[in-house]
């Protein structure tokens, strides 16, 4: 099955360095490893922990991963979460600092994930989307505890206060998920909250459904960015199978989708005001040549009552109607 993909990290509007990281890896054996990761921490912690977690860990899988994809990706986050915390531990200036890294593997047409932290993996498929991984956050432990809803949640002032990060703690308890099947169309979207914060998952499927990969992954940047970009931006797209998107003659503009308070029309549709216009001028024409029609009827009439009159005039609110139309 094809397999196209494409990634991408934007320090954002408001931060002046980045310390998110990501790479996506076709390695020998014919798999692909996709990665991504938001680093936290002090002076230039954040971008060493993100960058160490991702790198460590694509190194240890061209190095063999054994015969059960799940057993290596436990072990291995361990090993690198007690190496990160031992960086941070040893340096001063890096104390305290961590990471989050969601990672998908493919191999034959099924699917792995390793997930810590609050960035996030979707799934898209037979158009619908499904967020894979869990949060570890706070604000989602309330959330399941019943305490919150989905919406508070969005909006709540902890919202970024994770309960679990690679090199936070002395030991950490990754997601692990697999094997799962890949079905010819299914796309992917690996991202760090600052794309999840403020792109809804309505606009995640939307976009990847009507755009090919590379644009998707460009266009949901840039409408982050839209809407503020107060951290640094990752996303990586992922497609199985012939690229299969709905495509219109007319482009949407991300301002579309600068207001997320209801569902938006989707890339490629035209705006509903364009339509709405559209359908305007035709109620005008169909009226227009109506009254036309009326007025000629009404003046072929008049000329069979009168035969000796020419010029007969239509009645005067038939032409004060025209005229306002017109």
């Amino acid at each position: 099955m094809r397999v196209s993909f494409y990634g991408k990290t934007d320090v954002g509007v408001i931060r002046n360095k980045n310390e998110d990281y990501f790479n996506a890896v076709n390695l020998p054996d014919g798999s692909y490893v996709f990665v991504v990761a938001d680093g936290l921490g002090g002076h230039l912690a954040g971008e060493v922990a993100s960058r160490t977690a991702v790198t460590n860990l694509i190194e240890m899988m061209k190095e063999g991963m054994g015969g059960d994809p799940i057993t290596f990706f436990r072990e291995s986050l361990e090993k690198i979460n007690r190496e990160i915390e031992k960086i941070g531990n040893s340096e001063p200036d890096k104390k305290g600092m961590g990471t989050t890294l969601s990672l998908l593997y493919i191999k034959d047409n099924k699917g792995y994930i390793a997930h810590v932290g609050d960035s996030r993996i979707y799934k898209i498929s037979h158009g619908k989307i499904f967020q894979l991984t869990e949060d570890h956050s706070f604000v989602e432990k309330l959330v399941a505890d019943g305490l919150i809803t989905e919406e508070e949640a969005r909006h709540h002032p902890r919202k970024n206060v994770l309960l679990q990060m690679i090199g936070m703690k002395k030991e950490v308890n990754p997601q692990i998920i697999g094997p799962f099947p890949i079905e010819e169309g299914d796309k992917f979207l690996l991202c760090t909250d600052g794309l999840s914060n403020l792109v809804s998952d309505f606009e995640m499927k939307e976009i990847l459904g009507r755009l090919p990969i590379q644009e998707a992954v460009d266009y949901l940047i840039d409408l982050a960015k839209k809407r503020g970009g107060p951290d640094n931006i990752t996303a990586i797209g992922v497609s199985f199978g012939r690229e299969l998107v709905l495509v219109d003659e007319e482009s949407t503009p991300v301002e579309l989708y600068v207001d997320d308070t209801k569902e938006q029309e989707p890339p490629g549709l035209g705006s509903g005001e364009k339509r709405r216009n559209f359908l305007l001028w035709v109620a005008i024409i169909i009226l227009t040549l109506f009254l036309i029609g009326l007025g000629y009827y009404i003046f072929h009439n008049m000329q069979k009552e009168n035969p000796k009159e020419t010029g007969v005039k239509p009645p005067g609110n038939f032409v004060a109607t025209l005229g306002e139309r017109g």
